[in-house]
């Protein structure tokens, strides 16, 4: 049975060097549509007619749940909500998983034991929440990354105090759910900026904390302009 990536290619798609999950169709050296796939979700952009057309040969060729267009309804990818105004921007987040994630159980005679062993059970579940939390956190909510990744530590020696630490990081970002990235237009030459920061001996083990932020924006921000940007990745670790 024919793969959806080997039609790609066959049809003229070119798989992206970084990522062969993303492909892009090139016409006199400008990239006219690009389009991603994870797992059963396919992504896509572009426009005008060429757009149409490098689309509608997949769409003919394989049988697909359904298409939507970001600019006439919020559609979603991987779990994501992506919704795009009028002028190009984007906007994403994840409300609904971010509703949907846990707390860890514990009584109150296990929260008033703060200094307790966690639990074979407990640190099962632990792992489990830190690891939807670190989803969101990667995807759409950079704002998280530090704490997960502290807590993430705390799991194989920890009590039950960071039992409820993590159940309180669920709440904090269930409270802000629709808090996402924005991805305005960004016109004429732009550059890539990191920016990075770390706390010197704050994890259990004694290590540190590090973390980055990587950027699209105006050149003018090396020059101290406030600028609108694009957030490429974040990261933080021991």
């Amino acid at each position: 049975m024919e793969s959806f990536s080997s039609f790609l290619v066959e049809d003229g798609w070119t798989p992206h060097g970084l990522d062969k999950c993303f492909y892009k169709w090139v016409e006199d050296g400008v990239i006219q549509v690009v389009l991603g796939i994870h797992v059963g979700d396919v992504f896509c952009g572009g426009k005008g007619k060429f757009y149409e057309s490098a689309l509608e040969r997949p769409q003919n060729r394989f049988s697909f749940g359904s298409w939507s267009n970001a600019q006439e309804t919020t559609i979603t990818y991987c779990g994501m909500e992506i919704a795009q105004k009028s002028d190009g921007s984007l906007f994403l987040c994840h409300e609904r998983f971010a509703l949907g994630i846990d707390e860890v159980v514990l009584t109150q005679e296990r929260k008033g034991d703060t200094l307790a062993e966690t639990t074979t059970e407990e640190k099962r579940r632990m792992r489990q929440t830190l690891g939807s939390l670190s989803w969101r956190a990667t995807q759409s909510a950079s704002w998280l990354l530090a704490p997960v990744s502290l807590l993430q530590e705390a799991v194989e020696s920890g009590r039950a105090c960071d039992v409820s630490a993590v159940n309180k990081l669920v709440r904090l970002q269930r409270k802000y759910f629709d808090r996402g990235l924005y991805f305005p237009c960004l016109n004429g030459d732009v550059t890539v900026v990191t920016f990075t920061d770390a706390s010197w001996a704050t994890r259990v083990d004694g290590s540190s904390q590090g973390g980055q932020i990587t950027i699209l924006a105006p050149k003018g921000i090396l020059n101290g302009e406030k600028t609108p940007f694009c957030v490429l990745v974040g990261q933080a670790e021991g």
